[in-house]
């Protein structure tokens, strides 16, 4: 089943703190909606994105098992980490979202990423 979706990259930052310093500014491309869930990506579930070229992403599920208490656990931690965004600078819930995530794949056997 090949499909193709046309997603636009936006600009992802603080406007106001990018005329002070323009490095504050990032991209960032949203993947959302019942197409990904039906593509085999459920919400909760982690992804692994490995860069393959300049303009090349693949991001493929990391399946994995856990007991209904981590998998609760995790998702507590990541509901947290994205309430934190209107209080805390993004840049610095994002550095400790993909702290997090190491985290999580170090927990994980070395045959599922």
């Amino acid at each position: 089943m090949t499909k193709t979706r046309l997603l636009t990259v936006e600009e992802f930052g603080d406007a106001f703190q990018a005329r002070v310093l323009p490095t504050r500014l990032a991209s960032q491309i949203r993947l959302k909606g019942q197409w990904l869930k039906r593509c085999g990506f459920p919400a909760g579930s982690l992804a692994k994105v490995t860069i393959v070229s300049p303009g090349v992403l693949d991001i493929r599920l990391i399946t994995r098992s856990e007991t209904p208490e981590q998998n609760s656990a995790r998702l507590q931690v990541m509901q947290r980490l994205d309430s934190a965004v209107a209080f805390v600078d993004r840049e610095a819930v994002q550095k400790g979202r993909a702290v997090l995530e190491e985290e999580l794949l170090t927990l994980l056997p070395s045959s599922v990423h």
